[in-house]
């Protein structure tokens, strides 16, 4: 693993690095190719001549259909020359070298830009895809790398299951769905509680494949986890459960929870880049059941097959479930493709297009009626290989 992807992936902003290696002939997406559809983002949230580098602003997560902006952040020995005194470069790429973050492993297509910020619409094609800008000195000539940043449009859906009540303590799972391959490596949780009514909190991962670094204080409880060489799989969604002590004589029932996942990151030596999912912002009441019920299929995961472009679709049985349905979310909608499923697997047609990503969710008919809402909630999201 190299380093300069791990220190990527831990800070919020990188000193520039030099240019190395040229750049390669590639395939642009339409939407690069296009002048007309970059506008000139606004002021970043990371002011001018205020750091010693060039930077770049942060890792990208973009629903596909929705806009984003990429800028270059000039540093202090920059303010000599203005913000008018440099023009700018940037750079594509399609390319799927593995466990690295140097721009000199990629092969790059040069995009007809030369402005200091861009805004580019959201494709389902550009998921994975890297970017990153070379900042040139109109008055000597040097130029400047930005870091690579990865692009993705992927979602994951973080939720807090329902509550246990034993003695003084109160145990709450905690379900993540809609990664890559039910895969994350890193991020860092915060659960907010009422300070009033708990003592301490603690939380036990579902895999052994991750490390933490935890804290509780004030009603407020953090935990970043990672693992820099290779991603941690979830079985069931499952990331893991919360314990929480309850105070001496305090009702924990009714009590209000809000998690947050800051950063959810996928990467490793069997990716390239730092993917860094979107996430919601998970809340729940003691004593009030999940959305999560026994009508959900469990441990819903893809297995891809590289020779025929194809995948298969398993899940857990339902207990009383007589048909499961697949459905894709496709242009914005979610589009059944069967609802005629009678086991707990499905096989998608041979030869879909390699690269593409689908998020995915199946659901169950029991009792005649069909778990829709809890099948979109555990979506999984899977790439054609």
């Amino acid at each position: 693993m190299n380093m300069t992807k791990v220190v990527s992936k831990c800070a919020a902003v990188l000193s520039a690095v030099a240019i190395m290696g040229s750049t390669a002939a590639g395939i642009v997406p339409a939407t690069f190719a296009n002048a007309g559809n970059v506008i000139v983002a606004s002021a970043a949230d990371i002011s001018d001549f205020e750091y010693d580098g060039t930077y770049f602003t942060g890792d990208l997560y973009c629903a596909v259909g929705s806009s984003f902006t990429m800028e270059v952040i000039l540093g202090t020995q920059d303010k000599a020359y203005g913000t008018s005194g440099f023009t700018y470069e940037w750079y594509y790429s399609s390319s799927a070298t593995k466990g690295t973050n140097k721009i000199e492993q990629f092969n790059w297509t040069k995009l007809n830009y030369t402005t200091k910020a861009i805004t580019v619409n959201m494709t389902s094609a550009m998921n994975g895809a890297h970017i990153y800008a070379v900042k040139i000195n109109k008055s000597t000539g040097e130029r400047t790398s930005t870091p690579m940043r990865t692009l993705c449009s992927v979602k994951a859906n973080l939720q807090l299951g329902t509550s246990s009540v034993s003695n003084s303590y109160v145990t709450v799972p905690v379900y993540l769905s809609g990664l890559t391959n039910n895969q994350i490596s890193a991020g860092t949780m915060t659960l907010n509680v009422d300070k009033s009514v708990f003592d301490d909190v603690s939380f036990s991962f579902a895999t052994n494949s991750l490390s933490s670094l935890d804290n509780y204080a004030n009603g407020e409880y953090t935990n970043a986890f990672y693992n820099v060489s290779s991603a941690a799989t979830l079985s069931g969604n499952l990331l893991g459960t919360f314990t929480l002590k309850v105070k001496s004589g305090a009702n924990p029932n009714g009590s209000k929870l809000t998690l947050n996942i800051d950063k959810p990151t996928l990467t490793g030596d069997n990716f390239s880049g730092n993917l860094v999912y979107g996430i919601n912002t998970a809340t729940t009441e003691i004593g009030k059941s999940s959305s999560t019920s026994d009508t959900v299929p469990k441990n819903f995961r893809a297995v891809t097959n590289s020779q025929y472009h194809q995948i298969q679709f398993v899940w857990d049985k339902v207990q009383g479930a007589d048909k499961y349905g697949i459905a894709v979310y496709l242009a914005g909608k979610w589009r059944v493709q069967t609802s005629n499923i009678t086991t707990n697997s499905y096989i998608t047609p041979k030869n879909l297009t390699p690269g593409m990503t689908y998020k995915v969710a199946v659901a169950a008919r029991v009792n005649g009626k069909w778990d829709t809402t809890g099948a979109i909630k555990n979506a999984i999201t899977v790439t054609v290989k």
